[in-house]
């Protein structure tokens, strides 16, 4: 099989063309999981009495089940209860006027709540439990003692964290076909289908994901740069 550049710098710019829409479900899909993933990390560092097993059982299936099933389900279920869903809220419009990325990003986001909630797990289990008594030994409340001390130290070790979980997300963004949204990888295929050039759309598609991952890792390591000079500086 010949690799044929003309064909290359096609698939290439289609693809370069839908970034912004990885990056785009990528960046929601953070947020979502963040703010749904980040109180669930939290009821089971607490271990909030019956929410704390559910959230355990629901993380751990979530987890164990391919992200692209999980796509594929997310998607079933949404088209087949929007409609019923957005009559109940009295609102007149059907799944079919619904942008397709909206779906993509409520099926991703599911992933993402159990990946970010671990992240978030994980980050406030590596500050030592002294220095929770350390704050109420001075007299501060819980909520003193967690909002004060606990989360700064925290956020040291889930922003570099972050920076990998963004990567992750662009990558499983290329899932979203499953849906019907085109993103980088989907861009390039649909060149592909025209010339029958598919080496050179996989070709395209995995240099501009290397480019992204390459800029996460670079943001990775400033990020730790900078945690390590506050670090110093609280020594």
């Amino acid at each position: 099989m010949n690799f044929q550049l003309n064909y290359f710098l096609e698939c290439l710019q289609a693809s370069f063309m839908k970034i912004p829409v990885s990056l785009g479900i990528a960046a929601t899909t953070l947020i979502v999981g963040l703010l749904i993933g980040t109180p669930i990390a939290l009821i089971r560092i607490f271990h909030v009495r019956g929410l704390d097993q559910f959230f355990t059982v629901v993380i751990a299936i979530v987890k164990a089940i391919p992200v692209n099933l999980i796509i594929l389900i997310a998607g079933l279920w949404f088209n087949s209860n929007f409609n019923a869903i957005a009559q109940s809220l009295g609102r007149n419009i059907t799944v079919s006027e619904v942008d397709k990325i909206y779906v993509a990003v409520f099926a991703l986001s599911i992933a993402a709540i159990a990946l970010l909630s671990e992240s978030v797990r994980g980050a406030l289990m590596s500050v030592d439990k002294g220095q929770y008594e350390a704050g109420y030994t001075v007299g501060l409340t819980k909520f003193q003692t967690f909002y004060r001390i606990i989360m700064p130290q925290a956020f040291l070790v889930l922003v570099p964290t972050l920076i990998g979980n963004i990567n992750s997300l662009v990558k499983l963004s290329a899932l979203v076909i499953l849906v019907g949204v085109q993103d980088v990888l989907n861009a390039g295929l649909k060149i592909a289908s025209i010339y029958y050039c598919y080496l050179e759309a996989y070709v395209a598609a995995a240099l501009i994901y290397w480019g992204i991952s390459l800029i996460c890792i670079q943001l990775g390591k400033l990020a730790e740069e900078r945690m390590g000079r506050y670090r110093r500086s609280q020594a």
